[in-house]
């Protein structure tokens, strides 16, 4: 949706103002955009001329690669059914098969009897009848039983594909070598493909957020040779087996690319789990198990929870391998809060158990827990943080804001439970001012100035935002530095914080080079801390922090998809 449309959107809430004020009123209007369903039929197919198809169809690759599309059957309406088939067979890239499992009963034979009049005519259409219906697993596998491919794809018995997702798929294999392909979505209301009632743009590969969330879901395409043996779902996961199924082989994978382009249309009808997420009853208890089960593989043991009002996303627990110390830097600085102030709150309002304050500038006091770094008064926060890491002893650095307060006591484990583990660099909190955002992660490249910003603020705290994407922990290209937690080893191997960036962008500036050592940076809406007090903004340094990130600047955020607007708000669809 555009950014006019969102404006007028906004304008009806913002006759609201005077009872709940302007950034109310704003969030108001938001909160309808995100609920309103979009009739965007222009963005899904307006992508692609008849001439970009015609030379789709012309085009020749360096690699032979065959697709086995999969698709299980099981009493599939006929018009449903025929319109998947004509849409695989509308592919630009014809090197396909499209396997069918049929677990129908012989009481309902016009399925099988559909697809064999299709196979008829197309040698590329394999059709199975199953002496019984194994269920979304089983029937899935016998599908597999029949694949000849050297690449994998799925699809829903009763949904599409646009006729150039096998072509972009190909493309992005022979372009990256990937080994794990996803592209977005969008769900149309059956029976007219050109009312669309949702868009799903989706990050590149995150895998805090996909554990949570199974962002990925359609279409999704791989390598055969990532599956483990001749089984594709694992039963004991029905209802959430395509969740399981991505989880395991993304971690696999060598490389998982994302086309950020509507390829896949989910049939949304009465029956269907694009319409009623409750059609499914026990997916969210399988879906449990199955991200569990990831963590447990990946070496990092976790109870997952449902969220309520969310649908199937997920709140991971992840148990304290261990309690090492984590060195709390609280700089007083020009113009910022008492530090002896926040120190004295943490020590009364913080579960963990091994941590240590450095005080860094004057103000300080010297009660036990509170150790004091020699410097004067920092002339800015950042040059308070980067002077107090020197003095810092424990194995995690913790830069905290004299002006923030822990909502809950269990703030610094959540943040500790991501710590701790060897793929993540920096991690964030969710900070709110009041009862408004004011940290949910930053995107590169957004806000009026198209550096670095942060989607959401001023929205009220209990806002879900896109996707539910406020609700769990995921992957973000940076975390701000009021409070940020960083292994010390790993900070010291990036050479510390740039004192040319002292006023501004430092924390954006240490994220960027942890990410360069291949490590995450995580945000969590679990450890939320208050904000008692504003800085005034400062715009300093931003010429320099372009010219060091440029290249990176201008690849744009890989957790922020492009199609939407780096303006107003955030997760709104650009205008096309």
């Amino acid at each position: 949706m555009g950014l006019g449309n969102a404006l007028n959107l906004i304008k009806k809430g913002a006759a609201r103002g005077k009872e709940i004020g302007f950034r109310a009123a704003l969030a108001y209007g938001v909160r309808k955009l995100h609920d309103t369903p979009k009739r965007m039929a222009g963005a899904v197919f307006g992508e692609y001329s008849s001439e970009d198809l015609k030379q789709q169809r012309e085009t020749v690759f360096p690699r032979e690669i065959k697709f086995s599309i999969l698709v299980p059957l099981y009493r599939t309406p006929l018009p449903f059914l025929e319109e998947l088939i004509r849409s695989v067979q509308a592919q630009t890239f014809a090197n396909w098969e499209l396997c069918f499992a049929d677990g129908s009963g012989a009481d309902d034979p016009e399925v099988g009897e559909c697809v064999l009049r299709y196979a008829a005519k197309d040698s590329r259409i394999c059709y199975h009848k199953l002496e019984r219906n194994e269920g979304i697993s089983g029937n899935s596998n016998a599908c597999l039983a029949m694949a000849t491919g050297e690449y994998i794809g799925l699809l829903d018995h009763d949904d599409l594909l646009h006729p150039a997702a096998l072509y972009e798929v190909m493309k992005t294999i022979c372009d990256t070598q990937a080994d794990f392909i996803y592209t977005d979505e969008a769900t149309f209301e059956s029976p007219d493909v050109k009312q669309i009632v949702s868009i799903h743009y989706k990050p590149d590969y995150a895998p805090d957020q996909l554990k949570a969330n199974n962002y990925i879901c359609h279409f999704s395409v791989f390598s055969r040779d990532l599956l483990e043996d001749s089984k594709l779902f694992r039963k004991e996961f029905d209802g959430s087996q395509d969740h399981d199924l991505i989880l395991r082989l993304t971690a696999k994978a060598k490389q998982v690319a994302h086309i950020p382009k509507v390829l896949y249309l989910w049939r949304s009808h009465p029956q269907s789990v694009a319409m009623n997420l409750d059609a499914k009853t026990y997916a969210s208890e399988s879906g449990i198990r199955a991200v569990e089960a990831a963590a447990d593989t990946m070496g990092y043991p976790a109870q997952a929870e449902t969220i309520p009002g969310c649908g199937s996303v997920y709140r991971l627990r992840y148990a304290l391998l261990s309690e090492p110390v984590v060195s709390i830097v609280i700089p007083q600085w020009k113009g910022g809060a008492s530090a002896a102030e926040a120190a004295e709150y943490l020590n009364d309002h913080t579960d963990y158990p091994n941590f240590k304050v450095h005080l860094v500038g004057e103000n300080t006091c010297t009660e036990d827990g509170l150790n004091t770094a020699p410097s004067g008064p920092a002339a800015s926060y950042g040059e308070g943080c980067r002077l107090g890491a020197a003095q810092t002893d424990g194995e995690y650095i913790l830069f905290f804001d004299s002006s923030l307060r822990p909502e809950h006591s269990g703030w610094l484990t959540e943040m500790m439970m991501y710590a701790q583990r060897s793929d993540v660099g920096a991690v964030g909190a969710m900070q709110i001012s009041g009862k408004k955002l004011h940290h949910t992660g930053y995107v590169l490249g957004f806000g009026s100035k198209s550096v670095v910003g942060c989607p959401y603020l001023g929205y009220p705290q209990k806002f879900g935002g896109y996707m539910h994407c406020l609700c769990y922990a995921r992957d973000v290209s940076a975390v701000n530095g009021g409070c940020l937690l960083v292994k010390k080893a790993d900070y010291q191997r990036v050479g510390g914080l740039d004192a040319s960036l002292d006023q501004a962008f430092w924390d954006v500036d240490l994220c960027l080079n942890l990410r360069k050592l291949g490590l995450r940076q995580v945000w969590t809406p679990y450890a939320v801390l208050n904000r008692t007090s504003r800085h005034k903004k400062v715009s300093v340094q931003t010429e320099y922090f372009q010219k060091k990130w440029n290249a990176v600047l201008q690849q744009g955020d890989p957790y922020y998809n492009p199609n939407f607007s780096r303006r107003l708000g955030g997760f709104l669809i650009e205008k096309k």
